[in-house]
């Protein structure tokens, strides 16, 4: 705790909990929870409900309407992964109080397809040869014997 708890009930400032790198003696702050219950992650300032640091993105603060944060130092990458076995689907999902996948991105592992849904149902998706299917689940095939190709 960073504040002095009154009466046995007020418990003011924050809670940090710290761990001792391996061979050193002093504690490095890792997590803290702000009296106003933003959760930081390697940041003692959080500027979300959940904010996860892993270096400085330079002098800009997390939007207003953002639960999440996620921040790094690196030019090249910053990335939120999933991982789930082979023959299962993660989705990021969109939703509002008639539907709670009104929206939504998926990749489906068993079919290596990125698919993405509006207004409810699947609307396209990037199948596994990379093919752009756009209100249908199948690619179409080519037919005619010559010029410009045509669809069926």
């Amino acid at each position: 705790m960073d504040g002095t708890p009154s009466n046995g009930t007020d418990m003011p400032g924050a809670l940090v909990l710290g761990t001792t790198p391996d061979g050193q003696a002093n504690t490095t702050e890792r997590i803290r929870i702000t009296s106003t219950g933003l959760v930081g992650i390697n940041e003692a300032s959080p500027d979300t409900k959940l904010h996860v640091h892993n270096g400085s993105a330079g002098s800009i603060a997390a939007s207003s309407y953002a639960n999440l944060t996620i921040e790094s130092s690196a030019s090249d990458y910053n990335i939120l992964q999933f991982l789930s076995p082979a023959t299962a689907s993660q989705q990021i999902r969109f939703g509002d109080p008639s539907d709670n996948g009104a929206g939504y991105i998926q990749y489906n592992h068993s079919s290596n397809a990125l698919v993405f849904g509006v207004n409810g149902p699947a609307r396209m998706r990037i199948d596994s040869s990379g093919r752009l299917l756009v209100g249908t689940t199948a690619a179409r095939t080519a037919i005619g014997a010559t010029g410009a190709p045509q669809f069926q």
